[in-house]
C-alpha cells in the first residue's frame, strides 16, 4: 500500500468517524429532550399537588376556598383578613400555572401537560371571586392595598 493509499483510508475511517460521531449526537439529544420535558412535567404536578396539600393542611384556608368557588360568593363578603389570605392563595396557583406556560413555550413541557394546566385556570377563572380578583388585578388596584383599608 503506497502512502497515498494510506490517506485516502484515514480519510475515509475519519468522514465515518464523524458520521457516526453526529449519529450518537442525535440520539443524545433526543434522549436528552425526553428526559428534561419528564421532569418539567413532573416539577410542574408536584408543584400544583403542593399547593393542594398546603390548603388541605389549612382548614381556614380550605373552608375559604370551598367558598369562594360557589357561584353566590362575593369577594366583599369576605374579611379583609380573609381576601387577603385567598387571594395570596389564588396569586401562587396563578405563578405555577405561570411557569408552566413559560415551560411550554419554551418547548420543555408537552402540549397535553400544557393543555390540562389551561383547562384548570379556564374552570377556575369563572368563579366571582376569582373574576373580581383579576378585574383588580388588571385594573393595577392593590388587593392587598384595598383588602386591608
Amino acid at each position: 500500500m503506497t502512502l497515498s493509499e494510506l490517506a485516502n483510508l484515514g480519510e475515509t475511517l475519519g468522514g465515518l468517524a464523524v458520521l457516526v460521531s453526529i449519529v450518537y449526537l442525535i440520539l443524545e439529544v433526543r434522549r436528552n429532550t425526553k428526559t428534561a420535558r419528564s421532569t418539567s412535567a413532573w416539577n410542574s404536578a408536584v408543584a400544583l399537588g403542593e399547593l393542594c396539600e398546603g390548603a388541605s393542611h389549612n382548614p381556614q384556608l380550605s373552608e375559604l376556598i370551598v367558598w369562594a368557588v360557589d357561584e353566590g360568593a362575593r369577594p366583599e363578603d369576605l374579611a379583609p383578613e380573609e381576601f387577603s389570605q385567598y387571594f395570596l392563595f389564588c396569586r401562587g396557583v396563578f405563578f405555577k400555572y405561570e411557569a408552566q406556560w413559560t415551560l411550554w413555550k419554551e418547548g420543555t413541557l408537552s402540549d397535553e401537560m400544557c393543555r390540562t394546566g389551561v383547562g384548570g385556570r379556564r374552570r377556575s377563572s369563572c368563579t366571582p371571586c376569582l373574576a373580581a380578583f383579576g378585574r383588580s388585578r388588571r385594573n393595577n388596584t392593590s388587593i392587598l392595598r384595598v383588602s386591608l383599608n
